[in-house]
């Protein structure tokens, strides 16, 4: 199935951005596969503890109350990360089983897959000081050169599931947070997704002069969800406490979300004097975010040295795959008495796959050789969410991933003149996906052992994700 581009070009402005998120967002995962904010980032995402400033509203809710002498984070950040993958070459890509092809077909693989250029404009308000401290928290993300990107990917063909459009879509994060004392902070917030439902109807005519028809219609449903933190600093009145002890401990629970597609089609096609109708339902998971449960703490050595340790489990084990699966396939027919016209269409057969729940360990650590600079090295292992290769039908992959981030920050006391502290970060991030060899066993899907499975003979996966980033933090 080829892409579903929503292609509303720049310029983007804050009134725009938030008629979106409000609109038809669908739930992101730029921040759980690259990190928001070049901080963070840089850090390799072990901020579940330290989640201060604007971005707080992703990394920890309960961290949005955080926001120091000031009452009001404005943050911003650009994000760019390109996907190299190993060539596929030489290997089945067509066969009688998928395509109108008579024998099996030996091709390339075209795994060029797209940049992720995304910006995020993210704020923290303290509305309510002598009431819990209570702090609102908004962020948005938006791809650079199109509001939404949607492609099912290929269902048999060699394709790297998680990384063909789940980082090109918009997101929208809103969060309370609250100051329980004692240093404790909990805070609760919801993300946006969607369910798109569409509906064709297409009458094809090959006489002259009528004319064929087609008429497309498709509506985004809003669904939400919740997510949900808890935090703890022995340095609740500042955020950037450098004094050796200073520590934080942060939990993140994300509730897992689907974002549905449904396709209802009815064809019709007049050939002489009869007509051909058939009707079908196709049906996708679109986008799936799996829960998520993270947990991460942070300490300041020496005034010099902050370290950061984090965990996060996911649930991927009900994993739901973004193919179409055509099903309830009608066919009637009109044909002049005493003849067949002979069609008939068989439903999608998904390939199966055996998933996993993973745990992705990180780390990090901060340097502050000053009061205005800081420099963050960060590393995480992430396995693959696949319990085995996909030897057998189908070709899903996600190779186990090393994660290599480094980035620097510099502070300065105003900005453009005026009393407002601004932060400046930058980072680089490389992801090694590590390269594994895939056998394909004999025989094709159907078992037939005189043809090939689609990716046969063999292929290696594997290649890397590479690129950078940089945000701004204002405090008012």
């Amino acid at each position: 199935m080829g892409p579903l581009e929503i292609a509303f070009r720049k310029p983007f402005t804050l009134a725009f951005a938030l008629l979106i998120a409000s609109a038809n967002v669908a739930r992101a995962n730029v921040g759980e596969t690259y990190g928001f904010g070049s901080q963070s980032s840089a850090l390799a995402g072990a901020t579940a503890a330290w989640g201060y400033g604007g971005f707080a509203t992703y990394s920890n809710p309960a961290m949005v109350v955080r926001t120091g002498e000031k009452r009001l984070l404005i943050s911003y950040s650009l994000l760019s990360m390109f996907p190299k993958f190993l060539p596929i070459e030489s290997v089945v890509t067509e066969a009688p089983y998928v395509s109108g092809a008579q024998a099996p077909v030996t091709t390339s693989v075209d795994n060029q897959y797209r940049t992720t250029w995304a910006q995020t404009l993210a704020l923290s308000y303290r509305f309510l000081p002598n009431f819990y401290k209570m702090t609102f928290g908004f962020q948005v993300t938006l791809p650079v050169d199109s509001v939404a990107y949607l492609d099912t990917g290929e269902t048999f063909v060699p394709e790297y599931v998680l990384y063909r459009s789940r980082t090109q879509r918009p997101q929208a994060l809103a969060a309370l947070s609250a100051d329980l004392g004692k240093g404790l902070s909990a805070g609760l917030g919801a993300h946006l997704g969607f369910s798109l439902t569409s509906r064709g109807t297409i009458y094809l005519k090959n006489t002259s002069p009528q004319s064929s028809t087609m008429r497309f219609t498709s509506s985004l449903v809003p669904r939400l969800a919740p997510y949900f933190g808890i935090g703890w600093t022995n340095s609740p009145e500042n955020p950037r406490d450098l004094a050796a002890g200073s520590a934080s401990l942060g939990l993140v629970v994300r509730f897992p979300v689907t974002s549905p597609n449904t396709m209802a089609l009815r064809s019709g096609v007049q050939i002489v004097s009869s007509d051909l109708t058939f009707n079908f339902t196709a049906r996708s998971a679109l986008f799936y975010d799996p829960l998520i449960v993270e947990l991460g703490g942070s300490i300041q050595i020496i005034p010099l040295v902050r370290v950061f340790a984090q965990v996060d489990f996911q649930g991927w084990n009900a994993f739901s795959q973004p193919a179409l699966k055509i099903e309830d396939a009608i066919f009637t027919d009109n044909c002049p008495t005493g003849t067949i016209c002979g069609l008939d269409f068989q439903g999608t057969k998904l390939p199966t796959f055996s998933t996993r729940n993973i745990l992705l360990p990180k780390a990090g650590v901060e340097l502050t050789p000053s009061d205005k600079l800081s420099i963050r090295f960060g590393a995480a292992y992430r396995p693959s969410i696949f319990s085995a290769l996909p030897t057998e039908a189908g070709n899903y992959l996600d190779p186990d991933k090393i994660m290599l981030n480094a980035g620097t920050g510099i502070r300065f006391k105003s900005f453009l003149g005026f009393d407002t502290p601004c932060d400046v970060d930058f980072h680089i991030a490389y992801h090694h996906l590590i390269p594994r060899t895939v056998q394909k066993t004999a025989g094709d899907e159907a078992g037939n052992v005189a043809s090939a499975k689609i990716g046969a003979p063999r292929y290696v996966m594997g290649g890397a994700i590479f690129g950078g980033g940089l945000s701004v933090n204002l405090a008012f």
